[in-house]
């Protein structure tokens, strides 16, 4: 005997925070989702979230910092490949 397989929830929330670029990046998921999930957004305060806990970001550890960016970048490369540019990095990521 097989299990049964779960049906998929009807509704799901998304926390995102805005200035995050790795939200930008999942949104079209979030959209493909959407056509069969009902989706509520709620915007979160990520810096908030580290405070709270007593924690860095990864744009305060300077080797995530440049991974951080490194990997946005790649990402938007992939899932975007008609960007005319993408933003060079700066002596401050460095």
């Amino acid at each position: 005997m097989t299990p049964a397989t779960p049906a998929p929830p009807a509704s799901a929330t998304r926390y995102f925070d805005v200035i995050s670029p790795f939200s930008y990046l999942a949104l079209g998921e979030i959209e493909d989702l959407a056509k069969s999930v009902a989706i509520a957004y709620r915007p979160i305060l990520f810096a908030g979230l580290l405070q709270h806990w007593k924690h860095l970001g990864p744009a305060e550890i300077p080797p995530k910092r440049i991974h951080t960016y490194r990997l946005c970048v790649f990402e938007a490369q992939v899932r975007y490949p008609n960007l005319s540019h993408l933003t060079q990095p700066t002596k401050y990521l460095m």
